[in-house]
């Protein structure tokens, strides 16, 4: 994907988004119940080796630390979104299918995002929350990290989880 498509598709996502408020964690003693897609992935970093197969193994790592970190939480209860979809992203089906099937999984929120390798050496990941009940962006986080490794991968989607955590559902 080209530069331009990849700024117009981060710059269409925090559009969708719009403005949301903060929010909390249940104080009734029920987990929050919440969805978590898989994350999509985009590479900008013109490198000339085809990564492919590596960075899905690594995506695929990520989304799985991801769930382990958020399932940690006894606050949270996460529950599988019910894709036809091999990925069930951001990316695909679309955020608004995502939503739905959410919803009809009996979600609260809904979690997503993407990770974009910016260079050999450094990417972002994105990390937004969905209140399904208020339609709308709650949280989000645009956090770095830095390495192409399997290793790099994992502590940032742990640290990402426990930064959603923190931020988004204090």
């Amino acid at each position: 994907m080209a530069r331009p498509a990849v700024s117009i598709l981060w710059a269409a996502l925090a559009i969708m988004t719009g403005l949301g408020t903060g929010n909390s964690f249940a104080k009734d003693g029920h987990s929050t119940v919440i969805a978590v897609a898989h994350f999509y992935f985009v590479d900008t970093s013109g490198e000339a080796e085809d990564q492919k197969v590596r960075h899905e193994k690594q995506l695929r790592l990520f989304d799985t630390e991801l769930q382990k970190t958020l399932s940690a939480d006894e606050r949270l209860e996460l529950i599988a979104l019910p894709c036809g979809s091999d990925r069930c992203s951001l990316d695909d089906p679309g955020i608004d299918r995502l939503a739905s099937q959410a919803r009809t999984a009996n979600a609260r929120y809904l979690l997503a995002g993407g990770i974009h390798k910016m260079s050999t050496l450094v990417g972002w990941a994105k990390f937004i929350v969905y209140d399904l009940e208020n339609s709308g962006r709650i949280c989000d986080r645009l956090l770095t990290y830095r390495g192409d490794t399997a290793e790099a991968w994992r502590r940032a989607a742990e640290f990402g989880a426990k930064n959603v955590i923190r931020a988004c559902f204090h």
